[in-house]
């Protein structure tokens, strides 16, 4: 990446960043964020670029990240920056993010799959991120774990790290108390609890406060949880469909946990008996993708204004 020409000296950039010059000299001296250009008088002039480095690492430390890990990351980010600038005009940024983290897997290399973890978030808002590169490596690790192109090592790997990465995220987003509030499991008997995570991300964005309960919810703890939290609504996540016996089973007793309370189920493991059976039962289902998730929200959310109309004329 061409490093643009420096402009302002260090009191102007400690005015425009909100950081003292003592911090400024600090970083540069400890992390090399940034490496400002020197006047022939070995004056500090920095350029807008160096100003963006400095914001993002300020903006990193106030979110609790400490210093030297914000440093990585912002480097890190730097370092994709330049990829992607000698990179091919059309290349797809976020395939080649997918690319690196099936790469890292593979090798077990855990720091480079936590730091492009980390540069991420950077690159875009979390559903964005979610969308474009989360759910696409889950349906490809499949694929090779399938095949026999990933072993399970190696795929248990890069799903807690991604769960770490959901956790902090979430944390950083969830709406203030008062808003719409969504409880979260997966079916008992299920294991795969990547998705669920991912599909948080996108509740807390479209206003919903979530509470992740996880793998293997049985349906006497959903009971509990909307109990304790009176949810707005409760989101069931199954990967792989259970028996037919033991999926008329657990949808009876969801139904009967939620009690007034809607429950939808989304996942790839919804065959068309369990379906029937879920629909039989009063849930509602949502797709993989998104945009069904949203479609179901959108209706659960007119069917409470049109009630809170007629209950107020």
């Amino acid at each position: 990446m061409k490093k643009k020409g420096g402009r302002y000296r260090i009191q102007a950039v400690s005015e425009m960043t909100g950081l003292p010059a003592a911090t400024l000299r600090s970083w540069e001296r400890r992390y090399g964020i940034p490496l400002p250009a020197r006047t022939s008088s070995s004056y500090r002039l920095y350029s807008d670029d160096d100003v963006q480095l400095i914001s993002r690492l300020r903006d990193l430390t106030r979110s609790g990240i400490a210093p030297a890990e914000a440093a990585r990351v912002v480097l890190a980010a730097q370092r994709a920056a330049e990829r992607k600038e000698q990179a091919e005009p059309d290349a797809d940024p976020y395939l080649a993010a997918q690319d690196r983290m099936i790469d890292a897997a593979l090798r077990y290399d855990l720091e480079e799959l936590e730091t492009e973890m980390r540069t991420l978030v950077l690159t875009g808002s979390a559903t964005l991120v979610t969308d474009r590169v989360f759910l696409p490596v889950l349906r490809r690790v499949g694929e090779m774990w399938s095949s026999g192109e990933m072993s399970v090592g190696q795929e248990h790997l890069l799903s807690e790290v991604a769960q770490g990465f959901c956790r902090q995220v979430l944390q950083l987003i969830q709406p203030m108390s008062g808003a719409h509030r969504a409880l979260l499991a997966c079916f008992d008997e299920e294991q795969h609890v990547m998705p669920l995570w991912l599909v948080s991300l996108h509740f807390a964005q479209w206003g919903y406060r979530t509470v992740v309960l996880g793998a293997r919810t049985p349906p006497e703890a959903i009971a509990e949880g909307v109990e304790a939290l009176e949810p707005d609504l409760v989101g069931l996540s199954v990967t792989i469909p259970p028996e037919e016996a033991r999926g008329e089973e657990l949808a009876r007793a969801y139904a009967e946990a939620c009690g007034k309370t809607p429950w939808v189920v989304g996942g790839s493991g919804l065959t068309d008996g369990l379906r029937q059976i879920i629909t039989d039962n009063g849930g509602r289902l949502a797709d993989q993708d998104m945009l069904s998730v949203r479609e179901v929200l959108r209706n659960l959310e007119g069917k409470r204004r049109r009630g809170g109309r007629r209950k107020g004329g």
